[in-house]
Order: structure tokens, then sequence, then C-alpha cells
């Protein structure tokens, strides 16, 4: 297809209408910039720019490192991404080494009741921890005998009685 200046034109009108009239209406990141403006890229579909987080991984994906795409840098980015990752390990090993005892305990139990994962995994879990504890208190105060119990407990006593008439009479019980 040849180009044209006619279609160049069009094609720059197009643009200017789009910016003046649509862009003003499509969601923005709205995150902070570094000079304390709210950003004005716009949004991808989990409400950030690709700045901001928009690109970052959802479910139990969102802290996997994303490897670079084939192309000419793609060896030299993944280089600096694995060097970006050590580092930061290396950094966060310090940090967790020069902590007094009190602040390492304090960090352990914030890091063994905050999960990671998508959070409406951690919710379920959370409320089915809650469920679960419930349940075990009204058991525990009322002491209630569970009937699937009972019928367990019913059948161990009459295996345990044929079992002890079995073995009273030196009957074979598989015969």
């Amino acid at each position: 297809m040849i180009v044209t200046t006619r279609h160049r034109m069009q094609a720059r009108e197009a643009l200017i209408n789009w910016h003046r009239k649509t862009r003003p209406l499509v969601p923005k990141c709205g995150a902070k910039t570094r000079a304390g403006h709210p950003c004005g890229i716009i949004a991808l579909k989990n409400g950030r720019c690709w700045r901001h987080g928009g690109r970052t991984g959802k479910g139990y994906n969102w802290h996997r490192l994303r490897w670079p795409k084939d192309g000419p840098a793609a060896e030299l980015k993944l280089q600096r991404k694995l060097a970006v990752r050590e580092k930061t390990a290396k950094e966060r090993a310090a940090r967790i080494a020069a902590m007094t005892p009190e602040e390492r305990e304090r960090h352990e139990s914030w890091q063994r009741t905050h999960r990671s994962g998508p959070p409406a995994a951690r919710a379920e879990k959370r409320r089915q921890r809650e469920q679960n504890a419930d349940i075990a208190a009204v058991v525990a105060k009322e002491r209630l005998p569970v009937p699937a119990s009972i019928e367990l407990q019913i059948e161990i006593d009459a295996l345990e009685r044929r079992l002890a008439a079995v073995a009273g009479a030196n009957i074979n019980i598989f015969d």
C-alpha cells in the first residue's frame, strides 16, 4: 500500500480526535509519581499503568519473575533481572541478620500470618480457619458427641467383642 500525504493527514486527524475526545474519558493509573502528582498514563485491566504495576502477574503468579521475550537484548535483560534478584535477596538476608531477637521473632510471626498468594484465596483460608475455630469452641463448650463418631465407636465395640469371642474360642475368623 502506498502511503500518501492524504493518508498521513487522516491518521494525524484521527489521533488528534482520539487525544481530544476519547483519551480524557479512559481510566488513568492514578498512582503517585515521584513529583507527587497522580499518574496520567492509561490504566491496564488491573487499574495501574505499565509503570506502576499494571503488568504484574495475577493469582499465584504475582511474585514470579517475568522472563524477557526473545530478541537481541533478551539475554542481557535476563542477566540484569537475575542480578537484581540476587542483590535483593542479599539485602533481605543482611536486614534479617541485623535484627534483634525480638524484631526477628516479630518479623517471623508476621511472615507466618501473612502468607503470599491472591487475596481471594487468603480470605477463603481465613474464613475457613475462623469457621473451624467457631466449631471447635462450640464442640468443646457443649461436649456434644458427633453422630459419625458414635457410629464408629459402636462398630469398634462390636469388632472388639467379636475379637474377644474369637480369641477365647480359638476360632479362625477368616474361614
